[in-house]
């Protein structure tokens, strides 16, 4: 049986979109493009233990951020339904459309 595919969602308690992406996931509010198949999401505090470091390995610079498979996703939010896009498929072919873009 194959691994279920996932997707990394770093995030910060002080950060206002993190808040909003984590409800959202919480809530299953959302979306994801460019991931065949069953897909989990794992939500990382980068404030917790040592968990700062990942966004050094990952060259991460601002949050939140999302990964599939050590590629970038973008993370959009509907502002008026708030749901939340994260878009895995290959850069250029991602969403370029009037979404707010928060990566």
């Amino acid at each position: 049986m194959a691994e279920q595919e996932t997707i990394q969602v770093y995030t910060a308690e002080e950060c206002g979109p993190c808040q909003q992406v984590k409800d959202a996931v919480q809530e299953g509010n959302f979306e994801i493009l460019g991931v065949e198949g069953p897909v989990g999401i794992e939500t990382v505090d980068v404030a917790e233990g040592d968990n700062y470091l990942l966004l050094e390995d990952l060259s991460i610079e601002a949050i939140p951020a999302a990964y599939h498979q050590l590629q970038a996703c973008k993370i959009f939010i509907d502002e008026a339904t708030k749901k939340v896009t994260f878009d895995c498929r290959p850069e250029g072919e991602q969403e370029s459309d009037g979404q707010k873009a928060n990566s």
